[in-house]
């Protein structure tokens, strides 16, 4: 722990809970009390607090540039592409005061692509081309 003073730590202690307890007061003093965050991965619980602490070490004092962010899979690409086109879709079809669920559709049509990213909506077609890509051996 020692060697990692220096560098931006975020102590994760899982199995919250379970029974038995773990002594936090090194983690604590060496990292700080905001750097230790306990979980429960199996009950989900205090997983938003976990989050928030991620977001806050990466993000802390740094301005993130996101015309810069770089995207290099090509599943991603076209999928980001489409969504984009739906959601221009979208917008002249509100321009052309076209009804509500025409809208809806391109609007659900966008969100489907980016699930396909976060891998919120996977299909067997997409998980076909994913492990296409990959040599899984023994």
């Amino acid at each position: 722990m020692q060697q990692l003073k220096a560098a931006r730590i975020l102590v994760v202690v899982n199995k919250i809970d379970l029974a038995g307890q773990i002594d936090l007061s090194v983690p604590k003093e060496m990292f700080g009390a905001g750097h230790v965050v306990k979980v429960s991965a199996l009950e989900s619980q205090s997983i938003q607090e976990l989050e928030a602490k991620i977001v806050d070490l990466i993000c802390k004092e740094k301005n993130l540039d996101t015309q810069g962010i770089l995207i290099s899979n090509i599943r991603h690409i076209k999928a980001l592409e489409e969504a984009q086109k739906n959601l221009q879709g979208a917008c002249r079809l509100m321009n052309e005061n076209t009804s509500l669920e025409f809208i809806s559709e391109e609007l659900k049509s966008a969100v489907n692509q980016l699930d396909a990213i976060t891998g919120r909506n996977i299909d067997e077609d997409l998980l076909d081309r994913i492990f296409s890509e990959f040599c899984i051996g023994k």
